[in-house]
């Protein structure tokens, strides 16, 4: 059961990167054609200092999604899951959850925000969407099982200059 939560939100968390990775492009070209974009969302000084910004804060906002949220989503399955018989499992899920819903939040971001238009080559434009979907897969895989097995292997933040000598620590290499 937590495999399949842990894919529909990789699912949202696809979908969400990608609305935020293409919203950020799209509304950049608002910007800079003075489009409805333009009228509603705070700017800064000039045109290029707001596309900046927007930018860097997609980019911020993708980082945080893509990584650190994708990490906590394994790490959470992997306090619920025997990671060392069930990894594969868990990766195939979370790359189906975040391919799928990369691709179908692109598909849905081009048929709401753009307008649907047949491109002139549509066999190299579902290769690309696919790459993409694929290329994200992966990277959710990776990333919840690095969180996962942080989970497994009993992560713990500490501070190694705090560390005591345990009773087993042989005391001579203290003096050494």
């Amino acid at each position: 059961m937590s495999q399949r939560i842990a894919a529909v939100v990789a699912a949202i968390i696809g979908a969400c990167a990608v609305s935020i990775e293409f919203g950020t492009t799209w509304l950049i070209d608002g910007f800079v054609d003075g489009g409805v974009a333009a009228e509603w969302l705070p700017q800064l000084e000039t045109m290029g200092q707001t596309a900046v910004a927007y930018s860097y804060a997609s980019q911020v906002l993708t980082f945080v999604l893509t990584f650190v949220v994708v990490a906590a989503l394994g790490y959470w399955a992997g306090t619920r899951l025997d990671v060392r018989r069930e990894y594969g499992s868990l990766a195939g899920h979370l790359a189906l959850g975040g391919g799928v819903g990369y691709m179908g939040g692109l598909v849905v971001f081009i048929l709401l925000v753009v307008g649907w238009s047949t491109p002139s080559d549509p066999i190299l434009g579902l290769g690309l969407l696919l790459g993409m979907a694929v290329a994200t897969g992966i990277h959710f895989a990776l990333v919840g099982l690095a969180g996962a097995a942080l989970a497994e292997f009993g992560f713990t933040l500490r501070s190694p200059l705090n560390d005591a000598p345990t009773s087993d620590a042989d005391p001579s290499a203290e003096t050494k």
